[in-house]
């Protein structure tokens, strides 16, 4: 019976005992969160293993009636209870929690762990992030890592619970480590630069994505809406000044283009109006054109007359065409009248000239305005006309020819078979021609004509051995008409070769006179050759003149369709030449015709001559190693032991 009663003496002894040190305990605590203080201290603690000096500032400030924090380089820290708790019933940690945005669980770092020592409320194990608990200097030894906390920590979302009043979860105030534009990633304890598209102000805990319609840079403080922009770290939105525009999505602002202009905080720029124009970019406004000029919508420049607008640039108006002052098109000019290129108006044509619609030049009788370049008169081809006064060629009618290009009328085929319309030529006695052809065709053997528009087969006991027969054998021809001359057996007549002529006053055919031709068989007569001594032509016109190549000549004025060519043994380096060909020197040769040059003699030849065709060889048993020798004497014996 004694030992009971002195056993429960004892309990109740150790039960007075411990609730006079916890009164004791609350009360000190409260006060000192009542009292707001701030002491900076140098402090020694024995923690972590071993004694360590920390400079830290504590405080004790009133924040919905309650908060204790720890500044350490720059970082407040304090308890989650400290932050949340807005009375003080209690000084445990023993119910939900909500973690307030700004703040997060501080790492375990041994920079949190050193901060963590020093803290100086009632508070003996401190909780980091990574779920372990330490002690803290009312619990020495402080920084060590105390018992079981794994299973003192519990947490759901972003609410914490301790049931235990020695235990507390430290937290630290995030905006004292992430400015705006970032926020605390608590995976990796360090602050991360919000995306572009995002924001945060300072001491986020993630970024917001911007609303619809908005945009932002990365490190952004705000979102701005179209027409203004916003720097990173910034939280205001800029307006794009005038000039300028920015799009849902832009993040700076882009000058406008020139052509279009922008008033401040412009989500697009505008197209000048027509007759204004902005000739750079980052234009505020567009500027009226002068007098007298005009421009499209959206324009650079404004355009003087004779000139159209383009969209950057000014467009001249084409020969044949004019636009006045303040024109918005080229206006073509009427038949009659005629322009160059950039002309405010169109003029006459002077007597005697004329032009079609659109023409830049006006042309003489037998010319017209070329359709691919209104600046260019071309002759009217052979076959058809152009009267004074016309603007376009006519083909010849049937029965009608024009012997040569540029003509203003068309001839009669007199007394010779006349070619269909628009073909140019008149076949004599001895040919024919067909609505498709453009030429004459001799009559074929055994057949012939006069005058008719097909050939005759020759009658029975009667024949024709050549071609282009006026007669068949047996039947004497007593006169061959114009442009054909009498054979010599006087049974048949031929057709007057190119160049040669016969008007019908001679039996025979005769040579075009010096610079004269006659480009088709069967010619009545030569035309003055419009090409120059030394070329050619193929078309009768100045416009189908060509020089001779070289290897040709031509010394009668253009008087062929084509030049004569060096014969072997000459040649001829000069375009054009208008003189024979050049003999090969001795000690050179041309074995082929039309030559531009002479090939030297090869070794073991010579050649005496000039215009030789070929060398000769060293004679059997002599040799010689000179090229382009003259003489037999570069010829020398084969030493001994050698042949040739």
């Amino acid at each position: 019976r004694l030992a009971i009663i002195m056993w429960l003496s004892r309990l109740l002894f150790f039960l007075v005992f411990t609730i006079i040190i916890e009164a004791k305990e609350t009360n000190w605590s409260i006060e000192k969160s009542l009292r707001p203080e701030s002491i900076n201290t140098t402090q020694q603690f024995m923690g972590l293993g071993g004694l360590f000096e920390h400079n830290s500032s504590i405080h004790s400030l009133s924040v919905n009636g309650r908060i204790n924090t720890i500044t350490s380089n720059g970082v407040v820290y304090s308890t989650l209870s400290d932050i949340s708790i807005t009375s003080f019933v209690t000084t445990c940690q023993n119910y939900w929690l909500t973690l307030p945005n700004g703040w997060a669980i501080a790492p375990d770092t041994a920079e949190v762990r050193n901060v963590l020592v020093q803290y100086p409320w009632s508070t003996d194990v401190l909780i980091l992030a990574s779920g372990v608990g330490y002690r803290t200097s009312k619990f020495p030894p402080a920084g060590i890592a105390f018992g079981d906390s794994q299973s003192k920590f519990t947490q759901s979302g972003n609410q914490y619970y301790c049931p235990w009043c020695n235990y507390q979860i430290m937290i630290m105030l995030t905006s004292s480590i992430c400015g705006t534009g970032t926020y605390y990633s608590t995976s990796t304890s360090t602050c991360t630069t919000c995306s572009s598209g995002t924001y945060s102000l300072s001491g986020a805990n993630y970024c917001t994505s911007c609303a619809s319609g908005y945009s932002s840079p990365a490190g952004a403080g705000t979102c701005c809406a179209a027409g203004s922009y916003t720097t990173a770290g910034s939280t205001l939105c800029i307006s794009c000044p005038a000039g300028s525009y920015a799009a849902v999505g832009f993040t700076t602002c882009s000058s406008c283009a020139a052509g279009t202009y922008s008033n401040s905080g412009a989500s697009t720029c505008t197209a000048c109006i027509p007759n204004t124009y902005s000739a750079t970019s980052g234009s505020a406004s567009c500027s009226s054109c002068p007098s007298g000029s005009t421009s499209k919508a959206g324009s650079t420049a404004c355009c003087a007359a004779g000139y159209i607008a383009g969209y950057g640039s000014c467009t001249v108006c084409a020969a044949g065409s004019y636009a006045a002052a303040g024109d918005a098109s080229c206006s073509q000019c009427l038949a009659g009248k005629f322009s160059l290129s950039g002309a405010t108006s169109c003029l006459t044509c002077a007597a005697g000239l004329s032009s079609s619609a659109g023409a830049g030049i006006c042309c003489a009788a037998g010319y017209y305005v070329s359709s691919s370049d209104a600046s260019t008169c071309l002759a009217c081809p052979v076959g058809s006309y152009a009267a004074v006064g016309a603007t376009t060629c006519s083909s010849c009618p049937a029965g009608k020819y024009t012997a040569a290009a540029g003509s203003t009328s068309c001839t009669a085929c007199e007394n010779r078979l006349a070619s269909p319309g628009g073909t140019g030529v008149c076949c004599p006695d001895g040919s024919y021609t067909s609505p498709s052809s453009s030429i004459c065709l001799q009559c074929g053997i055994n057949s012939y004509s006069v005058g008719a528009a097909v050939c005759s087969s020759c009658a029975a006991g009667s024949y024709a051995t050549m071609t282009g027969s006026t007669a068949c054998t047996g039947q004497v021809v007593t006169a061959c008409p114009a442009g054909s001359g009498m054979l010599s057996d006087q049974l048949g007549c031929y057709l007057c070769a190119i160049n040669t002529f016969n008007t019908g006053s001679s039996s025979q055919c005769k040579s075009c006179p010096t610079g004269s031709i006659a480009l088709t068989v069967g010619s009545v007569s030569c035309v003055v050759s419009p090409c120059s001594v030394g070329s050619y032509t193929t078309t009768g016109t100045s416009a189908g003149c060509k020089l001779c190549p070289a290897g040709t000549y031509d010394t009668l004025f253009g008087s062929g369709s084509s030049c004569k060519s060096c014969t072997t043994g000459t040649f001829s380096a000069a375009i054009g030449s208008s003189s024979p060909c050049t003999s090969c020197s001795p000690g050179s040769f041309a074995n082929t015709s039309a030559a531009t040059s002479c090939a030297a003699c090869p070794a073991g030849t010579y050649t005496a001559s000039s215009g030789s065709s070929s060398c000769s060889g060293c004679a059997a048993g002599k040799a010689s190693s000179s090229i382009g020798a003259v003489s037999s004497s570069t010829c020398s014996a084969c030493p001994a032991g050698t042949y040739s």
